[in-house]
């Protein structure tokens, strides 16, 4: 038994136009390097004492992760390696991506970059970047 798209309608009357070029393109060469890539996707908020950002990164042991600081910007880099399995499987898709990421922040001119913190729990980096009281970003000025 094998697994395969379903498609209620017959291949001579497609759902819509655009799935024509859908069904054309759905294993083209566009398509499969487009998975290849990995890039985590980050979640940024803030409060009134930090900033937080949370790059969803299953799969990566913290070893596997580098977290630099150069000119005002906070760099994330790393790797999700493939692990090879011993069992024989016969794969009808993969949609997992392997392979190096690197995401870069700008960060504002009021944080302490003294006192950020980063933790890996569950697949979320979560970075923390608190905010310095002292540099104060806005500012209201008085008419005269």
């Amino acid at each position: 038994m094998s697994l395969v798209k379903y498609n209620s309608a017959p291949a001579y009357f497609p759902k819509s136009f655009s799935s024509i070029f859908d069904n054309f393109f759905d294993d083209s060469y566009i398509k499969a390097a487009n998975e290849i890539a990995f890039r985590p996707t980050v979640d940024i908020s803030e409060t009134e004492k930090e900033y937080h950002l949370d790059l969803s990164i299953p799969g990566i042991e913290k070893e596997n992760v580098k977290i630099d600081l150069k000119d005002n910007y906070l760099i994330v880099t790393g790797e999700r390696k493939q692990v090879e399995r011993k069992e024989f499987k016969n794969h009808h898709k993969v949609e997992t991506a392997y392979g190096s990421f690197k995401r870069s922040f700008q960060l504002p001119e009021n944080v302490n970059v003294e006192a950020i913190t980063a933790e890996l729990n569950n697949g979320v980096l979560t970075i923390s970047i608190p905010k310095d009281e002292k540099k104060v970003l806005t500012k209201t000025i008085s008419i005269k």
